[in-house]
C-alpha cells in the first residue's frame, strides 16, 4: 500500500482507529476483526512502514553530511534533533517526531480539503460571480463535468 493510500485510509478512518488505538488494533486484526478494520490495520502498519522508512533515510543522509537534501518537514525535523542531540541539549525523540509528522499530515489534509468551502460557498449565491468562475475553470482547463 502506498503512503498515499494509507494515509488517506487512516484519515477517513482515524476515529476507529484512534477508539482501540493503533496497537490494540493491529494485535485485535490478528484474530478477529472484520476485514474492513483489518485492511485499515494494514493501512496502519504501511503508513508507520513508509513514515519510518523516510525517518531513517533523513537520518543516514544527516550522518553522512549531505546538506543538501530536501528541506521538507521530515528532513528539518531530523536534521534539527540530530543537531541538538550532538550538543547534548537533548533534542526531539524518535517518537515526536514520528507524532509531529502525523500530525502535519492530520492537518495539512484537512486544511487542504476545508479550505475550498470558504472561497467557493460565498460565490455560488452570486451568478456572475459562479459564471466568472466556471469559465476560468474551462479555460484552465479544469474538468467540471
Amino acid at each position: 500500500m502506498s503512503y498515499r493510500e494509507s494515509l488517506g485510509l487512516i484519515l477517513e478512518n482515524c476515529i476507529i482507529i484512534l477508539a482501540p488505538g493503533p496497537k490494540n488494533l493491529t494485535f485485535l486484526a490478528r484474530y478477529w476483526l472484520p476485514s474492513k478494520l483489518k485492511f485499515i490495520s494494514e493501512a496502519v502498519v504501511s503508513f508507520q512502514t513508509h513514515m519510518t522508512t523516510m525517518y531513517e533515510e533523513q537520518k543516514l543522509a544527516f550522518s553522512a553530511g549531505e546538506k543538501d537534501s530536501d528541506n521538507n518537514l521530515t528532513t528539518l525535523l531530523v536534521r534539527a534533533s540530530q543537531e541538538a542531540a550532538n550538543e547534548q541539549s537533548g533534542g526531539l525523540t524518535e517518537s515526536e517526531i514520528y507524532g509531529n509528522m502525523f500530525t502535519f499530515n492530520f492537518a495539512g489534509h484537512d486544511t487542504t480539503a476545508h479550505s475550498p468551502q470558504f472561497y467557493i460557498c460565498p460565490i455560488l449565491p452570486r451568478g456572475e460571480a459562479r459564471g466568472a468562475g466556471c469559465n476560468e475553470a474551462v479555460t484552465t482547463g479544469l474538468d467540471l463535468i
